[in-house]
């Protein structure tokens, strides 16, 4: 039987993917090698679950990352250091964008019941890793989202 945690995430990557039209991997770890993101990936992790009680109801809070990474392009005569290469860059967070457009004000999924959890908010800090980009050479990007459950 899953577990909360899993159940959203689950439900989350089939909710997000049809939305979108993206296929959205469920790992554990990010990627660290540019050619295993070469075209771009989605991916989807479960990070978290913190349970605490309030007025004789159990809430369960879990959260979820969502991450695109793409391997840096090759370098051009307009561009010749890939991890500067702000039009590319401003192409990968606007991938990243879509997803975050889900969930905020009348997006498609803010107000929906996913796996019996409601969304409560997102975090996108930094926009996208600079360790990521420098060390491996992988534009990355993460969303933090998180959802509550409540039990009485």
């Amino acid at each position: 039987m899953p577990t909360p945690i899993q159940e959203l995430t689950i439900a989350l990557q089939s909710a997000i993917a049809a939305e979108l039209s993206i296929v959205i991997e469920r790992r554990k770890i990010a990627y660290f090698t540019p050619g295993e993101v070469r075209e771009g990936k989605y991916i989807i992790v479960g990070i978290g679950e913190d349970t605490n009680a309030k007025r004789g109801i159990d809430l369960l809070d879990l959260q979820v990352d969502l991450g695109y990474q793409i391997a840096l392009p090759e370098p051009t005569e307009e561009s010749p250091d890939p991890a500067n290469n702000i039009p590319w860059s401003d192409e990968q967070e606007q991938k990243v964008d879509a997803i975050k457009q889900l969930f905020r004000p009348d997006g498609a999924l803010r107000d929906r019941a996913i796996a019996g959890a409601t969304y409560l908010r997102m975090q996108n800090t930094p926009i996208y890793r600079p360790d990521m980009l420098l060390d491996n050479q992988i534009f990355t990007s993460v969303i933090r989202l998180e959802f509550r459950t409540e039990n009485e």
